[in-house]
C-alpha cells in the first residue's frame, strides 16, 4: 500500500502539471474556449460593438466551442487509469523491470479506483484527505523530514481534490498564480529586462495573488475537527509508524471533537471569510507593510473569498480603498519593471497608495448611488425613446461615469480590475442562459486571458495617469481641492 501511495503521490504532481498545461493551452479545455471568448469579446468591441452585443456575441463563441472542441470530462476510472499509466512510466524512468512496473501500475489503479471512485457516504473530499495521509505515512516511513512530509501531504490532497472532486480537472487557484507568475516573468525576460527583475515581479505577481484570490473561509466546526484529527495522525504516525492504529486514534479525535464543540450554530460562509481576512492581514502587517495598505489587502482577500466560496454572501463590491491598493500594486510593479530599487518602490507605492485614498474615499455617503440611479434613469429614456439598447446603455455609462467625476471621483481604473469587470460581465451573460453551461470556467479562462494581456507591470490606464498628475499637485501644494481638479479634468478625457 505504501509503495501504491508514494507512486500516486509522484503521478498526481504529474497530474498537476498537464492540469496546468491545459489551463496554459486549453484551459482544461472550457476555461481555453473562455479564454477564446474574452479575444471574441475584446475584438468585438475594438470593431466598434457594443459591450452588450460583444458579451452575447462572446458567451455565443464560448459554447460553441466547448461543444465543439470539449469532449466530455473522464470518468473517475479514466481518471485513475491516467494516473496509472504515469505510475508505471516513474517506474520505468527509475529503473525498474517491466514484471515489477506493471504490477505497479496495476496496484495504483486498483488503490486509486478504492479510494476516489468506490459509492459510499464518504465525500469525494474526505476520500482526499485519507489519500493525503498514506502520502504523509509513506513519506515519513522514506526517512523524510517531517515539514517535508507535511508538505506533501498538502499538496497532494489539494491535486487530488482538483484532479478527480471536480466535474472536470482543473488547476488549483494556487496554480492559476503560479502560472500568472510565470507569465509574468517571461514577458519581462521578453522585454529585455534582467532576471533579477523579472523574478522579483513573478514574486510580487505570486504573493499577491495567491493572497488576495486564494483565501477559503476559516474552517467551520467540522473542518477544525477534520484539522485536528489529521494533526493527531500524523503526530502518531510520525511517533509511532503504525498506519493503521493511527487512523483509528485521528477517528478518535475526531468523533470526541463533533460532540464537544460542534452542536451549537455556525458562522457563516461570510463570516468565516472574514476570519480568514484576519490572518492575511495579519500576516502582511508582519511582513512590513503598513497597516492601513493591509487592511486594504485583506478587504479584498475577504471578498473574492465571498465570491469563491459563498452563496449567502450577496455580490460584494471592491472597496475605494481595495481600488486604490490595486492601484498602487501595479505602481509598484511598473517601479520594479524599470529598475528600481525594491525598498523604494515600496515606499512609493504606499505613498500612491495614501495619495489615492486621501482624494478619492471621503466622498459623500450615497454618492455614487445617486450617480448610478442617474445614469439608469438616462438608460430608461433613451429605451423609452426606442433607441438601441447598446447606445443607451453606454449613454447611461457614460453620465454615470461624468458625475462621479464631477461629486465624487473613484480611484483610477486598473488593467486588472477592468479584466474582473469584462470576466464577470460575461459570467453574467452565461448565467442567465441557464442552460448548464460551465460559466464558472469561462469567467477563469476570460480573466485570465485578460490578465496576461495586461502583463506583470500593466501599462498605466488612462485614468492612472491622470491620478500621478493629481498626485503630483498635491504633493506641491497641499492642496486636494487643487488636485482632485487635475484629475477630474484629465479623467473626463477618458471617457469620451
Amino acid at each position: 500500500m505504501r509503495f501504491a501511495h508514494t507512486l500516486l503521490a509522484a503521478v498526481l504532481a504529474i497530474g498537476l502539471t498537464t492540469a496546468v498545461a491545459r489551463a496554459e493551452e486549453d484551459g482544461s479545455c472550457v476555461e481555453g474556449c473562455g479564454a477564446m471568448a474574452e479575444n471574441a469579446f475584446h475584438a468585438c468591441r475594438e470593431a466598434g460593438g457594443g459591450e452588450l452585443d460583444c458579451a452575447e456575441a462572446a458567451v455565443d463563441a464560448y459554447q460553441a466551442c466547448v461543444a465543439e472542441s470539449c469532449p466530455a470530462p473522464p470518468t473517475c476510472e479514466e481518471r485513475c487509469a491516467e494516473l496509472a499509466a504515469a505510475a508505471e512510466s516513474v517506474c520505468l524512468e527509475g529503473g525498474g523491470s517491466d514484471e515489477v512496473c506493471a504490477a505497479a501500475r496495476e496496484t495504483s489503479m486498483t488503490s486509486c479506483v478504492a479510494e476516489l471512485c468506490t459509492p459510499d457516504p464518504v465525500s469525494c473530499e474526505d476520500k482526499c484527505a485519507a489519500f493525503a495521509h498514506g502520502v504523509f505515512a509513506g513519506c515519513i516511513a522514506d526517512e523524510v523530514d517531517e515539514a517535508t512530509c507535511h508538505a506533501r501531504e498538502e499538496e497532494a490532497g489539494a491535486q487530488c481534490v482538483a484532479e478527480h472532486c471536480e466535474d472536470a480537472p482543473e488547476p488549483t487557484c494556487e496554480d492559476r498564480c503560479a502560472h500568472r507568475a510565470a507569465e509574468a516573468r517571461a514577458d519581462c525576460l521578453e522585454d529585455g529586462k534582467g532576471e533579477d527583475v523579472c523574478d522579483a515581479l513573478a514574486e510580487d505577481v505570486a504573493q499577491h495573488c495567491v493572497a488576495e484570490e486564494c483565501t477559503s473561509p476559516h474552517p467551520d466546526c467540522e473542518e477544525h475537527c477534520q484539522a485536528s484529527a489529521e494533526g493527531a495522525f500524523q503526530d502518531c504516525f510520525a511517533e509511532t509508524g503504525n498506519e493503521e492504529a493511527c487512523a483509528a486514534q485521528a477517528e478518535t479525535v475526531r468523533d470526541t471533537c463533533f460532540a464537544e464543540h460542534c452542536s451549537g450554530p455556525e458562522p457563516s460562509c461570510a463570516d468565516r471569510c472574514a476570519a480568514a481576512g484576519d490572518e492575511v492581514r495579519a500576516k502582511c502587517v508582519e511582513s512590513g507593510e503598513p497597516e492601513d495598505l493591509c487592511d486594504a489587502r485583506a478587504a479584498e482577500a475577504v471578498r473574492h473569498c465571498v465570491e469563491e466560496h459563498c452563496e449567502d454572501g450577496g455580490d460584494p463590491q471592491p472597496s475605494c480603498e481595495e481600488r486604490c491598493e490595486d492601484h498602487a500594486a501595479d505602481q509598484f510593479r511598473r517601479c520594479i519593471a524599470e529598475g528600481g530599487l525594491e525598498d523604494d518602490c515600496k515606499a512609493a507605492a504606499h505613498d500612491t497608495f495614501e495619495g489615492c485614498v486621501q482624494l478619492h474615499c471621503d466622498a459623500p455617503d450615497g454618492c455614487s448611488e445617486s450617480c448610478e440611479a442617474l445614469g439608469a434613469r438616462v438608460e430608461r429614456r433613451c429605451l423609452g425613446a426606442g433607441r438601441d439598447a447598446d447606445r443607451c446603455a453606454a449613454k447611461g455609462v457614460r453620465l454615470e461615469t461624468r458625475c462621479e467625476l464631477k461629486h465624487c471621483p473613484p480611484p483610477p481604473d486598473t488593467c486588472g480590475a477592468d479584466c474582473e469587470d469584462r470576466a464577470k460581465a460575461l459570467g453574467e451573460e452565461c448565467a442567465a442562459r441557464d442552460d448548464g453551461s460551465d460559466c464558472e470556467a469561462l469567467i477563469h479562462g476570460a480573466l485570465e486571458e485578460c490578465l496576461a494581456a495586461c502583463g506583470g507591470a500593466p501599462d498605466a490606464t488612462c485614468s492612472e495617469t491622470c491620478e500621478t498628475g493629481a498626485l503630483s499637485r498635491l504633493a506641491s501644494t497641499g492642496n486636494e481641492r487643487r488636485a482632485l481638479r487635475v484629475f477630474r479634468r484629465c479623467a473626463l478625457g477618458c471617457v469620451q
